[in-house]
């Protein structure tokens, strides 16, 4: 009896073991099959296709995060070494607003672009509002505007009767003399004086005096005033 058990369970141990090598073997038959197609398709797309399925799609120019347009002609910019223009330049803006490097006429004299006699709302209208302005009480009285290196007197009835430059930047309209020139410039650009000292070169004009002041040590141009004279009785 006991034989007959023990034939029984070693005959179920080999049914039991012959089921698992067959699903073994139908699982390594599924696999490689599995393998094998995707071997063969591969092969059948062909070396292009996977070339081209490795490089990314272009982009158009709506996905872009910028344009280009490649006809599009990119101008030069326009630079000029040009002393006038630049001349020009300077005179449009701030108190350089000026005329340029006129010649002065002693029949309708001039200084920094401003007249002698010329009211005061066109100067504040030319040159803005003044960076100061005082009164001098001396006779006669004289309200004077200071701009940056420029200083303008009015009369008491808002006329201009004394302009001074001192400022190099400021363009005088003396045939492009400024400050900081050299004397034998201002005989160039202006004439030989009416009165020459050592200090101050002297122009007469109508109804008043052009005056240049001169430094005695560096022969160099310190300032340039343009004033009212009253005739004498």
């Amino acid at each position: 009896m006991y034989n007959a058990k023990f034939n029984i369970e070693v005959t179920e141990m080999k049914r039991n073991y012959i089921t698992i090598l067959a699903l073994l073997t139908v699982i390594a038959v599924l696999a490689a099959a599995c393998g094998n197609k995707q071997e063969l398709e591969q092969h059948s797309a062909g070396p292009d296709q996977e070339a081209t399925s490795s490089v990314p799609a272009f982009q158009s120019d709506a996905t872009l995060p910028f344009k280009t347009d490649t006809n599009k002609v990119k101008e030069p910019l326009e630079i000029s070494a040009s002393k006038d223009k630049d001349q020009t330049a300077k005179e449009q803006t701030g108190t350089e607003k000026k005329t340029g490097a006129g010649s002065f006429d002693p029949d309708r004299p001039k200084l920094g672009g401003i007249a002698l006699f010329e009211k005061k709302d066109a100067v504040v209208k030319m040159l803005g509002n003044p960076v100061e302005q005082y009164t001098l009480e001396d006779e006669p009285s004289m309200t004077i505007y200071e701009y940056d290196g420029l200083h303008i007197g009015f009369h008491k009835d808002d006329t201009v009767q004394f302009i001074e430059v001192s400022g190099a930047d400021i363009v005088t309209g003396l045939q492009g003399l400024q400050i900081g020139d050299q004397e034998q410039a201002a005989v160039k650009a202006l004439g030989k004086p009416d009165s020459d000292t050592s200090f101050v070169y002297s122009y007469n004009a109508k109804d008043s005096l052009l005056k240049l002041d001169i430094d005695p040590k560096t022969e160099t141009i310190l300032s340039i005033k343009l004033f009212v004279v009253e005739e004498s009785a």
